[in-house]
């Protein structure tokens, strides 16, 4: 095994109404470990702009927002990391939105009111879901390596 050291977990939360932000970015300090780094935005452009620039690992976004929905954040994710994990969350469900959310790849997808525990309990799965796939890959490049 090397003894480099893995990249940060990024977790990007968004949500367009600060005082949901600030809760939002309460509960993921939370759960945040040394190998998790958190980044924060209420507007969705800049968190698009993000999505674009920077490697994101998990989502978690209000699916309503101006400018660009917390869809289109999920889906210009996925193109540059199919293994993003997404938790979308909203007031307003509609069976669109949701069927949408599961074509594009949605982790999973909350109806308000949600609790503190539900957001914690889905991103610390997410975090062991990606911990496993990064190991699981890295092993598999190793095995690889030493193999040729």
């Amino acid at each position: 095994m090397s003894n480099l050291t893995a990249p940060k977990i990024s977790i990007l939360a968004v949500d367009d109404d600060a005082a949901q932000a600030r809760w939002l970015s309460r509960i993921l300090s939370k759960i945040e470990q040394d190998d998790v780094e958190l980044t924060l935005f209420t507007d969705a452009r800049a968190a698009h702009a993000h999505v674009s620039d920077e490697w994101v690992d998990i989502i978690v976004t209000d699916l309503d927002m101006p400018d660009v929905d917390g869809l289109e954040l999920v889906r210009q994710a996925k193109k540059l990391n199919p293994w993003v994990q997404s938790l979308i969350i909203t007031a307003y469900s509609t069976s669109a939105a949701l069927v949408t959310a599961g074509d594009i790849g949605a982790a999973d997808y909350l109806v308000k009111p949600v609790s503190e525990g539900q957001i914690q309990e889905i991103v610390q799965q997410a975090i062991a879901r990606l911990r496993r796939w990064r190991r699981s890959l890295s092993d598999t490049l190793w095995r690889t390596r030493s193999a040729v």
